[in-house]
């Protein structure tokens, strides 16, 4: 059994209060890692988390924003690797299908499209790839670069891609280093509010 099964099958058998804990776990304990950014995973997942926070988002927008990266932190390889950005590991598909069947739908979809929706911004705001950090655009073409008419089309056929875009832009915001930002554990009541009992 891997890392993402193993938590996958902890998580599925856990009952409301110790999903939250859990998940809380895994970013305190897992998230210490760079991943080529300037700053961990962990303090990426509360930078994001805050900036949702500031912007008004509802408690799920701000759960998608804390758990966004899950996927890196439950992948074996993206915990091990020195360069994750030599091979795409699909972390978006990862944390959205561990985190499915425990929050409502729009959390997964903000966490499977916050991928795509970098490279719909990057395609159709001026300037915006000139913002993201240099791991970021090293991503961004390692997960398919610019799109298409139809990729974004597609994109923006799918029911939650606004919230996704604006996951997006706290997630490229949050990687600022010695930033002040609540601990994770500070988001527990907006995980009890959101995880399906």
């Amino acid at each position: 059994m891997n890392k993402m099964e193993d938590f996958a099958a902890r998580l599925a058998a856990a009952q409301k209060e110790e999903k939250a804990v859990l998940l809380l776990d895994l970013l305190n304990n897992e998230g210490q890692h760079c991943f080529e950014e300037n700053v961990t995973q962990y303090a990426h997942a509360v930078q994001s988390a805050y900036r949702a926070r500031h912007a008004g988002a509802p408690p799920a927008l701000v759960v998608a924003a804390l758990l966004h990266d899950v996927g890196h932190l439950l992948s074996d390889h993206d915990a091990v690797a020195a360069h994750y950005n030599a091979e795409d590991h699909f972390h978006e598909n990862l944390g959205a299908d561990v985190l499915a069947n425990h929050f409502p739908p729009v959390v997964a979809a903000c966490i499977r499209l916050h991928v795509r929706a970098k490279r719909y911004l990057v395609t159709t705001e001026i300037g915006y790839y000139d913002h993201l950090s240099e791991a970021s655009q090293d991503s961004f073409r390692l997960q398919g670069g610019y799109m298409s008419e139809q990729e974004i089309l597609d994109f923006e056929a799918e029911a939650f891609y606004r919230e996704a875009l604006e996951l997006r832009k706290w997630d490229d915001m949050a990687k600022v280093q010695d930033m002040k930002a609540p601990e994770a554990n500070e988001y527990l009541p907006d995980l009890l509010r959101t995880l399906i009992a």
